[in-house]
């Protein structure tokens, strides 16, 4: 059993076994809980024997002193500490009842007045529920004051009739009447709680048999109802009294009333003992330690000795305590074996994390974890950890401090040990703490001071330099926000002049190398980096500024996550030929990088990079630089823009700052040369301020791009001479030809006009040309270009065949050889249209060279195809012969051979292909002219071997299924004899079929020759290759397998097989392989012939979830293939998602909305 009351200021609690009568003395802070069922708690009685007034000290309103006030001003009797006889100590504050309780919860107040008008107003209660505590003061009609706002309770000071006990002739001062509802079955024990009693008063349990029935109610004046008598009579304890083995119906009525014993008829004028009921079973019920309030943190000044912390639990038979510090598993604290936890004279050294393990003999249970604070004088607990921070006069470094203690704090900043600056801010500026244009090595300290005492700092260094050169003067009147020099001749920090956000070495990184030109100080010095080393800033740094800034970053993401405009600088020397980065963070936020042909690129998280401008894996130091403001991303190369496009996407990530790769590629973007100046900005630098920071580096003129070193001209015709050249502007051009400088020739590109075959005028004509380039920082010349004149006529070398093929999603090639005096210029045609780069959806480039290109070729692309050269003269031009484009669903041998290459000899006639025609020493060869997918794929023909009239019996040698991706193409042919025409063809992998050293099968690789590894596989008799029988051959591949299948077609006779082969994109070297046959005979020979032929090159589909997107995706190389797609694969319906397919990279993909339950796709070979 339990009853506890809970106010503002702490818990109180008392409880007692079974029987057992409890006094003032034995109240505890904390619970006995005995499962039972709280039926109502609430104190009202007299207090005319304070010292056994268990409820003495909680105020309901009334006047201190006085026999109706909890508060009564005995300051030995108060229960809460420090606080004794305070007359609101209990208002408004909570009722917690423990264990399952018979009211559901109710916000007491004065709000609620309304909720109780009568003594009889009841509604059903379900149990369990709680009940909260009472307010008071709140006058009723008639006189009566509410004592709580739970509807079926109601306290009156005036007698009235008892209108259920009509019998009883008398009056009474009922408190109410309380139904309950589905009371769980058992036996239990009736508990009434009296705080006091005055000798006047006695009562008699009355069991009820009104409605509901088998109901029990109390009464404090014995009168019983119609048909009812008392179950019997008891003696007031000075606590409470208790009836035994009440047996209550599901459904049960309880009323409670009190009154005078002597004279039922008198007007009662005090208040009454009643405190609270509670209907607990009669066994007590084991129960487990349980937290029914966790320790919350809390904040107490130095030199506390009231109890810090506490925690409310219950549990049955009693819990004990044992508290600890830190987190579990912490250390037991020595004597904290109480509910609460308290230090004699609380110092600020016993601040930190709590928690208590609550036990009884049921188990144990631990709480959260607490935080306590014991303020005290100030105590720093964290500053910067600066260390000889180098730093330019310009220059936004944040010192700080983290200290504890009463507040309010001051600090006391001070450069060389003189008071600069006494701010409520614990970080500050290093700027505001030194003079201006201040150089030399300042030690800062921070003296924190409260009402208690002071705290000093350790001392915080730094090295204040002003810039020596030209180019960084002419950054810092940008205003970086970082700035890494990377000047250091030793050591292992890369230092941020401007912020402090210094980077460490990883990997062998060599500083002091030569840095850039002039313009950077003498000596300029860099990083050189190996491919396997970088420079690490981290995305936190102690220096990160915790006020605003211009740049203030977002909370919680760390230093160097600009996520809004910004400007990425950086200078780069060599760089070897692969993807590598120069500087910046991850693919989601900003980054500079080089490509494996030396173009730039940068990345803020957008759709695509910026890429563009000159290579620059030159053996020169050049600038990168990548802006963005908000709506578009700028490339720059030396000064100069390269690339500019929009871009809306917002920036940022929570990795580190790399110099020298990229954190999210580890080691598979490390830089190979050397890097120099890279600064961060927070705003989008202009092309103007880009390229006059360029110019301070003073930069002579480098050209990146010579002109054409032999140009050839016609009569009458245009030449044209491009040089490029970057370096420190303004740049000056002068162009020579054979009469020596051009008049007007000041730029970068020369036109000559009206071009004459005998060099009158001379600089019009045939000869040498050059092109000298100068600034301010030096000069430089350009290679000799040759210019020819003449007149010929363009022509055709090789020209294109009447009939072309291609395969359904693979590119498909149209290609002439052209001569004639250049320039030539190429025009192609489908049909009488004229085709543009970027025709047909992106499909369709080089329509202006020898060259035509159709990728992801489809049926429609079809039809007669031409090409026009002309030679810029109108009389001179040539037309092509015009080929008739066929685009096949998979590579088939087109009656004779048409899209295929022969090679040695074979012959094609009706599908049929006849390898080897029954004379020695043939070497041959059979090879589509279009590369197939063969990620997995399935083969199939009929090899049939004969001999020919005058042979013997004895066949030789045979032949192999290829794929290959040697040198020689579709043109490749191996040795002869035994090798079967494969010895010798490389980067490939093939079965061969074997007539002379065995009637079987040999997987081989690489042009391995078939004769001298000896691996055939033995097939006959099921299965005799040298049978002269049709022979079904059957190649599946799954992508690590060839499942093999021979057919006898003659008797039936049937050889299966698996080979483990792994990924043949591996052994060939590629995802596509030129596919076909070869073979061969010697000093045997044979007839051998391939019929039935068909390759089917089978996608991997594969699916990724993006947001609330499926993207359904498929390898481009794979070609007549169409999405389908079904719910169920129980009786699936497919049905198609039609193309046209986007196509991203090599590969097609369908992007689909992301659905509940299952959605299957497949891939369907088109008709």
């Amino acid at each position: 059993m339990l009853i506890k009351l809970a106010c503002a200021a702490g818990i109180l609690a008392a409880g007692a076994a079974r029987g057992q009568v409890f006094n003032v003395h034995n109240i505890q802070h904390g619970y006995s809980f005995y499962g039972g069922y709280n039926i109502m708690a609430f104190g009202q009685g007299a207090l005319s024997d304070p010292g056994n007034n268990i409820w003495n000290g909680f105020g309901d309103g009334g006047t201190p002193g006085s026999t109706d006030s909890f508060g009564n001003g005995h300051p030995n009797d108060g229960l809460l500490p420090g606080n004794p006889g305070n007359p609101y100590a209990w208002s408004h504050a909570p009722f917690f009842a423990q264990g399952p309780n018979l009211f559901n919860p109710v916000n007491f107040g004065a709000a609620n007045a309304g909720n109780a008008t009568s003594a009889g107003a009841h509604t059903p209660i379900t149990i369990p529920s709680m009940v909260y505590g009472f307010d008071s003061g709140n006058a009723l009609s008639g006189g009566a004051t509410l004592r709580t706002n739970v509807a079926e309770w109601i306290y009156s000071e005036t007698a009235v009739v008892n209108p259920s006990s009509p019998a009883a002739g008398g009056t009474v001062n009922p408190l109410g009447l309380l139904t309950l509802s589905n009371v769980p079955p058992g036996t239990y024990d009736l508990y009434l709680y009296s705080a006091n009693y005055d000798g006047t008063r006695g009562g008699t349990f009355l069991v009820s048999s009104g409605t509901p029935s088998n109901g029990l109610f109390v009464a404090m004046n014995p009168y019983a109802a119609a048909g009812s008598g008392p179950l019997t009579n008891f003696v007031l304890g000075t606590d409470y009294v208790v009836y035994n083995n009440v047996t209550p119906g599901a459904d049960s009525t309880i009323r409670v009333s009190w009154g005078a014993v002597s004279n039922v008829n008198s007007s009662l004028t005090d208040e009454g003992d009643f405190n609270g009921l509670q209907l607990a079973p009669s066994v007590p019920v084991q129960a487990g330690p349980l937290i029914l309030e966790q320790p919350l943190g809390a904040t107490y000044s130095e030199g506390a000795n009231t109890p810090l912390l506490w925690v409310v639990a219950s549990g049955y038979p009693a819990v004990s305590y044992q508290w600890y510090s830190g987190s579990p598993p912490g250390t037991a604290l020595v004597g904290q074996t109480n509910y609460t936890l308290a230090f004699a004279g609380a110092l600020p050294s016993q601040s930190g994390n709590y928690y208590v393990v609550v036990t009884n003999l049921n188990g144990a249970v631990t709480s959260s974890v607490a935080n306590l604070t014991i303020a005290g004088a100030p105590v720093i607990v964290a500053q910067s950890s600066t260390n000889n921070q180098i730093l330019y006069t310009e220059n936004d470094f944040v010192e700080s401090v983290t200290a504890a203690g009463v507040t309010p704090l001051s600090y006391y900043w001070r450069t060389n040990g003189v008071t600069a600056m006494v701010t409520t801010s614990s970080s500050i500026r290093v700027a505001s703490l030194t003079a201006t244009n201040f150089t030399g090595v300042a030690t800062f300290t921070c003296l924190v001071s409260n009402s208690i005492g002071t705290a000093l700092s350790s001392p915080m260094t730094a090295t204040i330099v002003a810039p020596n050169n030209p180019y960084d003067a002419a950054l810092l009147a940008l205003n970086p926000v970082n700035y890494w020099p990377l000047t250091e001749t030793s050591g292992t920090t890369a230092y941020d002049f401007i912020s402090g956000n210094n980077g460490s070495y990883v990997g062998s990184v060599v500083n002091g190398t030569p840095g850039p030109g002039a313009g950077f100080g003498t000596p300029s010095y860099a990083y050189t980096f190996d491919g396997a080393s970088y420079v690490d800033i981290p995305t936190a740094t102690a220096a990160e500024p915790t006020y605003v800034f211009p740049y203030v970053l977002p909370s919680g993401t760390g230093a160097l996550n600009y996520t809004g405009p910004l400007t990425l600088i950086s200078w780069s020397y060599g760089g070897l030929s692969a993807f590598q980065t120069i500087a910046g963070k991850g693919d989601h936020a900003y980054r500079i990088d080089l490509d494996q042909n030396g173009i730039g690129h940068f990345n803020d998280n957008g759709p695509s990079d910026a890429v563009g401008g000159p290579a620059i894996q030159n053996g020169l130091w050049h600038q990168i630089v990548g802006t963005y403001d908000g709506a578009h991303i700028n490339l720059y190369v030396d000064g100069a823009v390269v690339n500019a496009q929009g871009d809306t996407s917002t920036t940022g990530d929570t990795l580190d700052f790399w110099i020298g790769g990229a954190p999210d590629y580890g080691n598979g973007r490390l830089f190979t040369g050397s890097i120099s100046r890279v600064a961060m900005f927070t705003n989008a630098l202009t092309a103007a301020q880009v390229q006059n920071l360029f110019n301070a580096g003073q930069t002579p003129p480098f050209i990146f791009a010579q002109p054409t070193n032999l140009f050839y001209g016609f009569v009458g015709g245009t030449a044209k001479f491009t040089v490029g050249v970057t370096g420190g502007t303004p740049l000056s051009y002068q162009w020579s030809g054979p009469g020596g400088a051009i008049p007007g020739a000041t730029a970068a590109t020369l036109v000559l006009t009206n071009l004459n075959e005998t060099g009158i005028p001379t600089n019009s004509g045939p000869g040498n040309y050059s092109c000298a380039i100068t600034n301010a920082y030096g000069s430089t010349n350009s290679d000799v270009t040759m210019l020819l004149v003449s007149d010929a006529q363009p022509f055709f070398v090789q020209d294109l065949p009447p009939i072309s093929y291609g395969i359904v999603g693979s590119t498909v090639s149209l290609a002439v050889v052209e001569g004639g005096d250049e320039p030539l210029t190429n025009q192609w045609y489908s049909g009488s249209t004229a085709l543009h780069d970027g025709d047909r959806g992106g499909r369709i480039t080089g329509t202006t060279t020898q060259t035509l290109l159709i990728a992801n070729a489809e049926t429609s692309d079809e039809g007669p195809y031409q090409v026009l050269v002309t030679n810029g003269i109108s009389p001179y031009s040539a037309a092509s012969q015009v080929t008739q484009l066929i685009v096949e669903s998979e590579p088939l041998f087109n009656t004779n051979g048409a899209g295929w290459t022969a090679n040695g000899g074979p012959s094609i006639n009706a599908d049929v292909l006849t390898l080897t025609d029954g004379v020695n020493n043939e070497t041959r060869s059979f090879f589509f002219d279009t590369p197939m997918y063969i990620g997995a794929f399935r083969a199939s023909f009929t090899y049939q071997a004969n001999s020919n009239a005058t042979s013997t019996t004895t066949l030789a040698d045979g032949v192999t299924f290829c794929l290959q991706n040697s040198a020689d193409g579709p043109a490749a042919l191996g040795a002869g004899g035994g090798s079967l025409a494969y010895a010798g063809i490389t980067n490939s992998a093939a079965i061969a079929i074997d007539l002379y050293n065995a009637a079987g099968y040999e997987y081989v690789t690489d042009g391995n020759n078939p004769s001298t590894l000896g691996q055939y596989v033995v097939t006959a008799p099921t299965v005799d290759t040298r049978s002269t029988h049709p022979i079904d051959v059957s190649l599946v591949y799954n992508g690590s397998s060839i499942a093999i299948s021979l057919v006898d077609t003659i008797t039936s006779g049937t050889f299966a097989s698996n080979i483990t082969v792994g990924a043949l994109s591996s052994v060939v070297g590629g995802d596509t392989a030129y596919i076909g046959f070869t073979g061969a005979t010697g000093g045997l020979n044979s007839i051998q012939t391939i019929s039935n032929f068909s390759f089917i090159s089978i996608p991997v589909l594969s699916a990724s979830r993006i947001g609330t997107n499926v993207v359904i995706s498929w390898p481009t190389g794979v070609g007549g293939y169409g999405l389908q797609t079904t719910k169920s694969l129980t009786a699936p319906v497919w049905n198609p998602l039609p193309g046209p397919y986007a196509i991203v990279g090599a590969g097609y993909q369908v992007t689909v909305p992301l659905t509940s339950g299952s959605q299957f796709y497949r891939l369907e070979l088109q008709p």
